[in-house]
């Protein structure tokens, strides 16, 4: 799968897309095919290094699926 990880602080300039293996859903849960997902605000502070303490880096976002 694709998907964008933020590695280190540097801004919306920092947002890398990464191909990642498929997600394995756990017993009773289950996976979605997200065509688009949308970065928001906190995406975007969250790329800015703030947060960094409840959020480590590396992260991906995707808050707005």
């Amino acid at each position: 799968m694709k998907a964008i990880v933020i590695d280190q602080p540097g801004g919306p300039a920092s947002l890398k897309l990464h191909e990642k293996p498929d997600l394995q859903p756990a017993p009773g849960m289950l996976t979605i095919d997200v065509a688009y997902a949308g970065v928001g605000y906190f995406e975007v502070l969250l790329s800015r290094g703030e947060f960094t303490s409840a959020f480590p880096m590396p992260l991906t976002p995707g808050l707005e699926v």
